[in-house]
């Protein structure tokens, strides 16, 4: 019988807040911690703190801004539990409409509709509907794994100051050597965290600007304008994070695995990702939990450092440059591929106006085998490809880094 691989759910909420900026297109914000974009996601926190310890993610126009809140372990996983049921009858109130598109469940939210604080500011349309249809089915099409239970990603527009476009944020399993996203967990390992006492309401919550943050979204199959940001692109970008492309590691401890701190003011490390273990820096140092890296100090700005999977470096023609920069960018650096060399990816840190990226491209799912997905096409026919794939990967974008 398989032994439990889930040990604890973590109260981590990795948030992914995408900011406009006039110049560049969509880039880093300041994402300074008293500027906390996420505060009313206080409900939802104040279950995830009543056990557990909250490291917050919070990504920002593909880069992701992090910080730590430190709590502590005051609760049972049974209190957790409880709470996290509570809010499924917060949300029974209220007729929200569940559409399953492949292996999500995705929440649509009314107008005023209320999820724990969070209050949806407008209706979903037919038409925005098809598009996070469509960004589902760009990663359904490449990846054969049988999700253990459908995964639940609830959906929300709200009214954003300044240059906010929207984010995402994913509940964290972790067992003493390994992290996952929900929506991962269920997907890739193809099992449901209740069969070790685990209750999920929502794997991954999803929030976007009424108004794309003063420009204007381009929904529907068409491509965007020069002038406005296309919502298929930013979506299925969205739910890459949610399925595995993410690193643990935490600038403030310099250490890897890194989730928060318990009453005693321990740092607690349960484990790194899978995009983790494909990562290496130019000397040959790669990740471990709970250290600055093995044999020696990992390199985040190294700037790129390497995604050194077979099936990725077969394809790529060599180990494939990582976002990290000789600046550290607050969460976005180890978390993206590289602006520089492979721009014009789906997981890449920029996208601008008038851009499209709606599907992974060949290199990303070949990632994504190295991360134990079963994928489409097989490893072995997507080597095949590394000719043409390394054309496409070398495109630039069109502003500026």
């Amino acid at each position: 019988m398989r032994s439990p691989p889930v040990r604890r759910l973590s109260g981590a909420l990795h948030h992914c807040v995408a900011y406009l900026n006039q110049d560049h297109g969509i880039q880093a914000g300041t994402g300074v911690e008293s500027t906390d974009p996420w505060a009313n996601f206080s409900f939802l926190f104040s279950a995830m703190r009543k056990g557990f310890s909250v490291a917050v993610e919070c990504r920002t126009g593909y880069h992701f801004h992090r910080w730590v809140r430190p709590v502590g372990l005051a609760e049972s996983m049974d209190k957790l539990v409880v709470l996290l049921l509570g809010l499924v009858f917060t949300t029974s109130a209220f007729s929200v409409v569940i559409e399953q598109y492949g292996p999500f469940d995705v929440y649509f939210y009314d107008e005023d509709e209320i999820y724990g604080s969070i209050t949806n500011t407008q209706a979903w349309t037919v038409e925005q509907k098809a598009d996070v249809a469509a960004a589902v089915n760009a990663w359904d099409s490449v990846i054969t794994n049988t999700p253990g239970r459908q995964i639940k990603m609830h959906v929300f527009w709200n009214d954003f100051s300044g240059n906010i476009l929207g984010g995402s944020s994913s509940t964290v399993l972790y067992d003493g050597g390994q992290r996952w996203q929900s929506g991962e967990f269920v997907w890739k390992e193809e099992d449901d965290p209740a069969n070790y006492g685990i209750d999920i309401d929502a794997d991954t919550l999803i929030r976007y600007d009424v108004d794309a943050a003063g420009q204007a979204w381009n929904f529907g199959s068409d491509s965007p304008t020069a002038a406005q940001i296309d919502f298929r692109s930013v979506i299925t970008h969205e739910i890459g994070h949610s399925l595995g492309f993410s690193s643990s590691y935490n600038v403030n401890t310099d250490l890897f695995g890194f989730v928060g701190y318990d009453l005693s003011s321990e740092a607690m490390y349960e484990g790194i990702t899978a995009w983790d273990m494909n990562l290496i820096d130019s000397v040959g140092n790669v990740p471990g939990v709970a250290t600055n890296g093995i044999p020696g100090n990992f390199d985040e700005l190294d700037n790129p450092v390497y995604f050194y999977g077979a099936n990725a470096t077969n394809l790529y023609g060599g180990l494939v440059p990582i976002y990290a920069p000789a600046s550290w960018q607050p969460g976005s650096s180890l978390s993206h591929l590289d602006e520089t060399e492979l721009g014009s990816a789906l997981m890449s840190p920029y996208i601008g106006n008038g851009d499209v990226v709606r599907a992974p491209t060949d290199l990303e799912v070949a990632m994504m085998a190295d991360m134990d997905w079963k994928v489409i096409p097989e490893p072995a026919t997507i080597v095949i490809l590394v000719g043409f794939g390394a054309a496409v990967y070398a495109i630039r974008r069109f502003f500026a880094v």
